[in-house]
């Protein structure tokens, strides 16, 4: 299922499937929003210059702000669920993901693009020197 993102300063899409990905800008920056095993992780990039398909990159390749909030438990279960249909072969787009479960995703994605706005998030710069030294 995909969602599309389309407030005032917030644009993008986030696709939920046995992962959650999504892409976008807020104002002229790029943002990254995706799920691993215990968080939904919101990467905003600091250049303008870069695509939302260019990240990750905050704090490696460019600087930027990173929000990470713990999956709930409805968010992990709707995940595994999905991810159990694949296995299936079942076509993803005959999953109905529950619409609390949308819900949660755009409030974690809405409170890391408020935090961003209001200047709560820190900034992480980019490493300035090889992995090695």
């Amino acid at each position: 299922m995909t969602i599309q993102i389309n407030n005032k300063d917030c644009k993008g899409s986030i696709t939920i499937s046995n992962t959650v990905i999504g892409h976008g800008t807020i104002n002229s920056h790029s943002w990254l929003f995706k799920s691993t095993s215990k968080a939904m992780i919101l990467e905003i990039a600091e250049d303008p210059n870069l695509t939302a398909q260019d990240l990750p990159l905050v704090g490696f390749g460019c600087g930027g702000w990173i929000f990470e909030q713990a999956l709930t438990t409805s968010i992990q279960e709707a995940l595994n669920t999905t991810q159990t249909i694949h296995d299936d072969k079942v076509n993803a787009q005959d999953v109905n993901t529950d619409s609390a479960v949308i819900d949660e995703v755009i409030n974690i994605l809405n409170t890391g693009t408020s935090l961003f706005q209001t200047n709560k998030l820190e900034y992480i710069p980019a490493v300035n020197s090889a992995c090695s030294q």
